[in-house]
């Protein structure tokens, strides 16, 4: 069996959680390696905000022009350029999904307040 190829499959890969991305960046981070990354990291965390609002921005007008391709890789760089901005701000992913945990926990509540009927 050695030396033979493997075929390739259609199946799509299993996606990584992001707390394993979020390891990988902290990983590149701690090696110091000369990097895009690195570089964006050492700029400090004011710049990796600015840069996670700008992609924020673009992910938002990719959505509202109902852009799926484009609205899917700006999620991609909103997610990618938050954990920068958490490392860089030395806030820990599992404190940051804990709240996103509880914010869906809260918005999937009952309301107690009267719905009221939207008008066309």
């Amino acid at each position: 069996m050695k030396g033979r190829k493997r075929k390739k499959s259609n199946k799509r890969k299993k996606p990584k959680p992001l707390q394993v991305l979020f390891e990988r960046i902290l990983e590149h981070i701690r090696s110091g390696k000369k990097s895009r990354l690195m570089e964006e990291f050492l700029r400090g965390a004011d710049q990796c905000a600015k840069k996670l609002g700008e992609e924020v921005i673009e992910a938002v007008i990719a959505l509202m022009k109902g852009l799926k391709k484009e609205a899917t890789n700006e999620a991609g760089q909103v997610l990618y350029h938050l954990l920068v901005g958490l490392a860089a701000r030395n806030i820990q992913y599992a404190d940051a999904q804990s709240a996103a945990w509880e914010a869906f926990r809260t918005a999937s509540r009952k309301s107690q307040r009267k719905k009221y009927v939207r008008h066309k």
